[in-house]
């Protein structure tokens, strides 16, 4: 299974950070809300539409758990006190926020 940071997609770091190599890897989550701001995922969008573009890169478990927890009220949004990047639109349904 592949986690968040196993894609080999990089783009260029925030400034200031000290990455060695110059680049960082590419979050599932940041990979997610590209694809909607580039208007390539329906709104709401569910795993089946996220797996169209990923194909069996992540587990349907993975993915619901990223949305999930990066979602309003999830996990990480309580946890880091930082935006979420996805809303909730209903069961299994969500949108970039």
């Amino acid at each position: 299974m592949t986690t968040e940071q196993g894609s080999p997609e990089a783009v260029q770091p925030a400034s200031g950070s000290s990455s060695k190599t110059g680049h960082r890897k590419l979050a599932f989550t940041d990979k997610i809300v590209d694809l909607c701001k580039r208007g390539l995922l329906p709104s709401p969008f569910s795993v089946a539409d996220i797996r169209k573009h990923f194909g069996n890169d992540y587990e349907d478990s993975h993915i619901r758990t990223v949305l999930s927890n990066y979602c309003e009220g999830g996990y990480y949004d309580v946890k880091q006190g930082v935006a979420p990047p996805f809303r909730r639109f209903s069961r299994g349904k969500y949108t970039c926020a």
